[in-house]
């Protein structure tokens, strides 16, 4: 198995309402606990959230180390935001267990910090991407892709990229 966390990074333009969440606790390659704002009472409250389009291996399976690892270094204690998902066949935003279905995104700010020049920073406005975290578990071989929410045609690209470069599991 190819442990190495040399990662492919995989940009998207999320489409959508976006929630903030800060990154608590990972459980496993596609699962974590989270906190987000309450926009109706104004106060944090955690959330299990569980990603929507992909399945990694669970704790104790082969690979599920690997893949918490590899989550965990993609966005462990970050803010990321997400975009919820509704069940096709429920109508709901939740799993069985109660878990908020999403798709992940981290969002980098290119352009200001130590490593940049003053006179870059007064002339130029930061430029931000977004990283769709999904994609890059998929594209790095560390999850699978689920059809129940009907994931586009770059997931199933992403998976074969990886099983064709042997990444991950």
């Amino acid at each position: 198995m190819n442990q190495s966390f040399a990662s492919l990074i995989v940009p998207e333009l999320p489409s959508g309402e976006l929630l903030s969440a800060r990154v608590l606790k990972i459980f496993d390659g596609d699962g974590l606990l989270g906190s987000i704002r309450n926009p109706v009472t104004e106060r944090d409250m955690q959330v299990s959230l569980r990603f929507g389009f992909i399945d990694a291996p669970e704790m104790g399976q082969y690979g599920g180390q690997e893949a918490k690892d590899f989550l965990t270094s993609l966005i462990g204690g970050k803010w990321i935001e997400i975009t919820v998902l509704t069940k096709r066949d429920t109508g709901v935003v939740t799993d069985r267990h109660g878990r908020i279905v999403c798709v992940p995104y981290l969002t980098h700010m290119l352009g200001h910090g130590a490593d940049v020049p003053a006179l870059a920073e007064r002339l130029w406005e930061p430029i931000g991407f977004t990283r769709n975290i999904e994609l890059e578990m998929v594209v790095n071989g560390w999850a699978w892709v689920l059809d129940r929410y009907g994931p586009d045609a770059r997931y199933y690209k992403a998976s074969k990229e990886a099983r064709g470069h042997r990444r991950g599991i």
